[in-house]
């Protein structure tokens, strides 16, 4: 499946209180509050280095792995575009072992609090990630429903990100171990 998203960083408090409030005035569904734990893998950076991602998730309702390739180009600057695949997982404790006998190693583990919207079919996910912030994630195939929904959330004039949670927290250890 391709993923079609636009990630923006929700740098103060009252651009995530705008935020959730404009998504009350819009009457977007609230469908749930979720904690997720995270776990980056990969073989001697394979992965990594061709700008792909491989990741174990575990929520309270399920966990899966899920291949990420590489960006490509959109119709849109402003969208981010990748082949997702995810896989459920039963027993995700069973299945990293079994990635970690094959020569896996867990790369990055980072944890996620995440609030889930729709509003008219597109997805809207606010992340809080500890030491990186608060993001905004609006995904939809179309990418035409995406660039409405930022307009419509007063979000089309923020600086779109395209790193991955994962990149974003090596670029920040990489920060702090420089400033030691």
């Amino acid at each position: 499946m391709m993923e079609k998203e636009v990630k923006i960083k929700l740098d103060t408090e009252k651009d995530r209180t705008k935020l959730f409030a404009r998504l009350r005035d819009l009457n977007a569904k609230a469908m749930g509050r979720d904690l997720e734990r995270n776990l980056i893998l990969d073989i001697r950076d394979y992965f990594k280095l061709r700008g792909c991602l491989f990741r174990l998730r575990e929520t309270s309702k399920s966990s899966y792995l899920t291949f990420k390739g590489p960006l490509e180009e959109s119709k849109f600057s402003r969208v981010n575009q990748r082949m997702e695949v995810n896989v459920p997982v039963a027993d995700p404790k069973e299945i990293l072992r079994v990635l970690k006998k094959s020569e896996f190693v867990v790369k990055t583990i980072y944890t996620k609090e995440r609030f889930t919207y729709e509003l008219k079919g597109v997805s809207i996910q606010v992340d809080k990630i500890p030491k990186l912030g608060w993001f905004v994630e609006v995904e939809n195939p179309d990418e035409h429903k995406i660039i409405e929904t930022l307009k419509l959330c007063c979000l089309e004039k923020f600086k779109r990100i395209t790193k991955s949670y994962p990149e974003l927290i090596e670029e920040l250890k990489l920060s702090s171990e420089a400033k030691k």
